[in-house]
């Protein structure tokens, strides 16, 4: 083989290491990320039962592409674009205004704040109308955080896991 034809085969053969190291790697942050879904799901749920209150969903169980709800629903369900029946048209933002102080034992917030302008606003809003504030998002060490050209933030640490910190994702592009 000619030295070009053997340069050519290693790149070709680093780039499918990478590609297949890569896809593996995002395949196991995505499992990782909708156990810990379920998990905080289930926190925020107990968090409403002991309260004896409702609990509030933010963000849709089952997008528009999805095969089947990504968790269960909770008894009020709000998304800004819902693409099911038991979803009501609410902006995470607004919701101190359409529902009363404290009305809820918990919200569970589900891929929401990394889309929002101001995820601190967003916050706010939620602990007006919840007791406790569960927040799932994509993992700051995952591709899908930072590669998901509508996420405008990084989440780096939530509710129920300590203070809310997050950053700007370099890679945001507005309008997609």
């Amino acid at each position: 083989m000619a030295d070009g034809q053997s340069v050519l085969v290693t790149v070709a053969w680093s780039v499918g290491v990478v590609g297949i190291a890569f896809g593996g790697y995002t395949a196991v942050s995505l499992l990782v990320d909708l156990h810990e879904r379920g998990h905080l799901w289930q926190l925020a749920r107990d968090a409403a039962n002991r309260r004896g209150k409702p609990m509030l969903v933010v963000g849709s169980p089952k997008a528009q592409w999805d095969l089947f709800p990504l968790y269960p629903y909770g008894d009020v369900t709000i998304d800004i674009e819902p693409h099911d029946v038991q979803v009501k048209k609410v902006d995470v933002m607004e919701v101190g205004k359409v529902f009363a102080p404290k009305q809820f034992g918990s919200a569970f917030v589900s891929h929401v704040l990394e889309h929002v302008s101001d995820p601190v606003l967003a916050l706010q809003q939620l602990y007006k109308v919840a007791d406790e504030v569960f927040i799932a998002g994509p993992s700051p060490w995952g591709a899908m955080a930072w590669l998901v050209p509508s996420h405008r933030w990084i989440i780096h640490q939530a509710p129920p896991y300590g203070t809310f910190k997050f950053g700007a994702n370099p890679l945001y592009r507005e309008g997609l």
